[in-house]
């Protein structure tokens, strides 16, 4: 159960909509008890704000300040998967304009991406897609945020 997991848990944690400060809340204090499940984690939110971009903005805007820290303290683990996927997700955001230009410039800054060569790079062949290889460590990811938001 690898990438099977991120949707049912973005979906499941979308059921809390009205909720979404809590569930932003607790993403992050998962998030940093949790440091092999972190970009696990951020698949979930990448997931959560994308499906939820016209029925709950509030996703992304309670996510928008924690962000780019979460980006880099993952970026910083100099992983290459975790580099590569990192990447990835700031440019599909710039792509799909999931955020402003000022929040994916200063995302991509933070973490030491060469905008210049980003773009160059934007119009390949293939479809930019959020891949999910990375995901291999989410057995069971939803179990710690679903206990929290149970009790």
């Amino acid at each position: 159960p690898t990438a099977s997991v991120i949707p049912k848990t973005s979906d499941f944690l979308l059921t809390f909509e009205k909720e979404a400060k809590d569930v932003v809340s607790i993403w992050k204090e998962v998030f940093d008890l949790e440091p092999k499940r972190r970009l696990a984690l951020l698949f979930v939110c990448n997931d959560i704000i994308q499906k939820a971009r016209k029925t709950a903005p509030q996703f992304a805007e309670f996510w928008k300040p924690i962000l780019p820290g979460c980006m880099k303290q993952i970026y910083e683990t100099r992983k290459s998967e975790n580099v590569k996927q990192v990447r990835k997700m700031l440019k599909i955001w710039r792509d799909r304009k999931v955020f402003d230009s000022i929040f994916t410039r200063k995302a991509m800054t933070l973490i030491g991406l060469d905008l210049s060569q980003s773009r160059k790079r934007r119009r390949s062949s293939k479809p930019s897609t959020p891949g999910l290889p990375g995901a291999r460590s989410v057995r069971k990811l939803n179990h710690p945020i679903v206990r929290k938001l149970a009790t």
